[in-house]
């Protein structure tokens, strides 16, 4: 990773809900860290937008709970080359997400 890369991944403030992106849009996942919150323990990853743009996405506790420490550490070695992508509304369930 570059020097510019590393700088962007610090400086990426922006945090938007699940529901903020958009519906089928690939989203190259860069980071993935556990965090607790108010709710408690989750994941969240911070996604690129475009190629100097970042934000971060807190997980929803099901997918938060399927995603191994190993899985983070992957991602954090960039071995993975995921794409979060994010499918909209379900009737059996509020957020549908897929990776790829």
């Amino acid at each position: 990773m570059d020097l510019r890369q590393k700088f962007l991944r610090v400086t990426c403030d922006q945090i938007l809900k699940i529901n903020q992106l958009t519906v089928d849009t690939k989203y190259p996942i860069v980071a993935a860290e556990r965090v607790i919150t108010h709710l408690g323990h989750t994941v969240m990853l911070t996604l690129r937008d475009t190629p100097t743009s970042l934000f971060r996405v807190f997980l929803p506790k099901r997918y938060s709970r399927v995603i191994s420490d190993g899985d983070i550490i992957a991602i954090a070695r960039d071995r993975e080359g995921l794409s979060f992508i994010y499918k909209g509304l379900d009737s059996s369930s509020p957020y549908v997400l897929a990776e790829e």
